[in-house]
């Protein structure tokens, strides 16, 4: 366990540049580089920008330079006085242990004039060490000559519609008895704990919590002693055995540059759930409960609906019409020999790369077998099987209701979705609005925001102002109706057999939830179309079609993210535009979608002075007004400034950029971290850029500092108050 220091500090105000700089030295003379630093208090200064960390005056600017070369991160966002400053600061070398931070304004009311900052701090041991491991499948050691020999030898029986699940377990159990046979397994171990731990390491863990359990129950002089030089010795191993861990994964960079960004990847996002989860009244705390628990809330997100599909004959005619597709070989050979190897397996828990080293002996076999589904409009119930693992959106961990939920479908039934894809959106594509940018190819949210904005630019040359209306849908793509939807699918065009299969690849879907290796029971799939599948962005884009056939708003789509547009010429614009807002309403109710009206909101673009308010009701709920809106993560301004975007994506890219630092060694090479900077924390400020390319000088300072910054770091110059601005 690292050590912790927390130093509090109070700097007067004015502050002077000696009296920055003494006190890091003093910081740098009491707190070692492998300890946890908690610097806290009143810094009195207010001028700095902490989303882009840069400053006005000398003192802030060097307190700045220091904070970034020694890697700390300030955590307080929020003013903290009563003059709307940020006077007070949690600064760290280890943002990742300080959680739940929050600026509390009402608890010292009458005794100062600064907030209350409340914060907890993450303090682990190394995990007790389990002798018992679990054995998993290395696909990198693959006997590929046997596996490829064996499966030529598999003969499949007859597909028929009446036994397609039994071929599919035939197909199934040969291929599991294939990698059995011939992918190399290993040994896990079941505690989680860092790939750069040894044996030795392990083994002075085990001595560690020994002599701690015996100084626990009789403790001397000499084993107190000895305990608290085995501790520092083992944290000295670890931080070893960690340096040389990375400084080989850094060596191996161009030859394999995965291991080091699924690394860093890892880092940047949590990706393990809490100990303890709750739902509602409910909590759950061992793998096989949270896994039920997740699945019960994912359950009853789903909607049933009362719509009853009229009887084919009486359905109208569409005007153009697809009955039924053909699957190649040559069709199946492409797709398996395009698949992602680095893709997780489903229910039936065939790896991919068993399907693309054995790509030939399985093609006539599985040829047949997508005949077969989509000529008698049918599939295997495996293939039906959602395997979900709950995905982190944002808020609480522990509340099941703060995750989305991604299938894990089989992955040979994602190859047929592929091919149905594929020989479908020329069909399709010419029947989708225009006004649809989402999860098709040559579009994208930059072509949406660069439209959006033309015409917003087009209104306020005008002097006129810009209403726009922005949509939150709840749980859009769990909640689109299945009876519905088929009748959509068919008045588009899509008839006949490949009808009845589609019908079939809808009903009687299945899902559980897999979490820490346990799975939940399974529960129906009443509505929604799968996330994590092919074909299910094509169907919702289907369902959603319709939209801007009802409305005279200019309105703008990316899959879910829905806006309406309206220059106000006149005052009957305002009432278009609420109209509008009733039709989208109406058809939600029909279609069975709901909004979330909570989450939407309006915002008036204009560069006038005296603005018309305008207000606008979703069930009597007055929309917010806002002054800042997130759109497709780019933050826009009413008054058409991009300063909200500026300070964001300057606080993303220093975020990631502390990430690196801290993980990478500094003696690593210049040119490698200058492929980090520009693959993790550059990407972040380019996205978007040809809509809010900066034309102001302080703007452009603000993200220039970022790259000088990453540039001094890479190179291990100084930085100076004097180089920067």
């Amino acid at each position: 366990m690292k050590p912790v220091y927390v130093c509090c500090v109070y700097l007067p105000p004015p502050t002077d540049v000696t009296v920055v700089l003494s006190l890091f030295h003093h910081l740098s003379l009491a707190v070692p580089e492998d300890s946890l630093l908690l610097l806290l208090g009143d810094f009195n200064l207010p001028d700095i920008d902490w989303c882009s960390l840069s400053a006005s005056s000398v003192p802030s600017r060097s307190f700045c330079n220091k904070l970034f070369s020694l890697n700390y991160a300030q955590l307080v966002t929020s003013p903290t006085h009563e003059s709307g400053n940020i006077l007070d600061l949690v600064i760290t070398n280890c943002p990742e242990s300080v959680c739940n931070l929050s600026v509390c304004r009402d608890v010292c009311p009458g005794i100062s004039d600064h907030y209350f900052i409340d914060f907890y701090i993450t303090i682990s041991r190394p995990e007790p060490i389990k002798n018992k491991c679990k054995v998993c499948f290395c696909y990198d050691k693959v006997d590929t000559d046997g596996l490829y020999h064996y499966l030529s030898l598999y003969s499949a029986p007859p597909i028929l519609n009446t036994n397609i699940d039994n071929v599919w377990s035939s197909i199934t159990r040969v291929m599991l008895e294939s990698r059995d046979l011939f992918v190399s397994k290993v040994k896990l171990h079941t505690t989680p704990t860092p790939r750069w731990y040894t044996s030795e390491i392990r083994c002075a863990i085990h001595k560690v919590r020994s002599l701690r359990r015996r100084v626990n129950r009789t403790a001397t002089n000499h084993q107190v002693d000895k305990l608290f030089l085995m501790e520092r010795d083992l944290q000295s191993q670890i931080a070893s055995a960690k340096e040389t861990y990375l400084s080989a994964m850094v060596s191996r960079f161009n030859d394999r540059p995965g291991v080091l960004f699924s690394y860093l990847s890892r880092l940047s996002k949590v990706t393990t759930i809490p100990q303890v989860v709750h739902f509602g009244d409910l909590s759950a705390s061992t793998p096989k409960n949270k896994a039920n628990l997740f699945n019960s809330f994912f359950h009853s997100v789903l909607t049933t609906s009362d719509y009853c599909l009229p009887p084919l004959s009486d359905l109208p005619a569409p005007v153009t019409q697809i009955h039924h597709l053909t699957v190649s070989a040559d069709d199946v050979f492409k797709k398996l020999m395009a698949l992602d190897t680095s893709k997780a397996t489903g229910i039936d828990d065939i790896h991919p790369t068993i399907i693309k080293l054995c790509a030939g002996p399985l093609i006539p076999t599985l040829t047949s077998l997508y005949q077969t589904c989509l000529m008698y409009h049918t599939m295997p119930n495996q293939w039906k099987v959602h395997k979900i693992c709950p995905v982190y959106k944002s808020g609480d961990r522990s509340n099941v209701c703060n995750y989305r939920p991604v299938s894990l479908l089989c992955v040979l039934s994602k190859v047929l979705e592929s091919i149905i894809y594929d020989k479908l959106i020329n069909f399709i594509r010419p029947k989708l609005s225009r006004n649809q940018y989402g999860f098709l190819q040559q579009r994208s949210c930059l072509t949406q925001l660069l439209t959006f904005f033309a015409d917003i630019y087009s209104g306020v040359e005008g002097k006129k102002e810009v209403d726009v209306l922005y949509f939150d849908f709840k749980k859009a793509f769990d909640s689109v109706p299945h009876q519905e939807l088929l009748y959509k699918l068919w008045m588009i065009g899509i008839t006949g057999p490949l009808w009845l299969w589609f019908k079939c690849y809808l009903t009687d879907r299945l899902h559980l939830t897999y979490i820490e290796g346990e799975c939940s029971k399974c529960l129906e799939v009443t509505s929604g179309v799968p996330q994590g599948s092919v074909l299910g962005p094509l169907l919702f884009l289907v369902y959603v079609n319709d939209i801007p056939n009802r409305i005279s708003s200019t309105i703008y789509s990316f899959a879910d993210d829905m806006k309406f547009l309206r220059v106000l010429s006149s005052f009957t614009d305002r009432d278009l535009l609420s109209s509008d807002l009733s039709s989208l309403k109406n058809w939600c109710s029909e279609w069975g979608i709901r909004l979330n009206a909570s989450k939407c909101s309006h915002i008036t673009f204009s560069l006038l002075r005296n603005r018309n308010e305008s207000t606008y009701y979703i069930d009597d709920l007055l929309l917010d007004q806002v002054e800042t809106q997130s759109d497709l993560g780019v933050i826009v301004s009413q008054d058409l400034s991009w300063s909200a975007h500026y300070r964001k994506i300057c606080s993303k890219a220093y975020r990631t950029l502390y990430m690196v630092r801290r993980n990478i060694p500094s003696a690593a090479d210049s040119g490698l971290k200058r492929v980090l900077y520009l693959t993790l924390v550059r990407s972040q400020l380019c996205y978007c850029s040809q809509v809010w390319s900066p034309m102001h000088l302080k703007d452009i300072r603000v993200l220039e500092l970022v790259q000088r910054r990453a540039t001094k770091s890479a190179h291990q110059a100084k930085f100076t108050t004097s180089n920067v601005l």
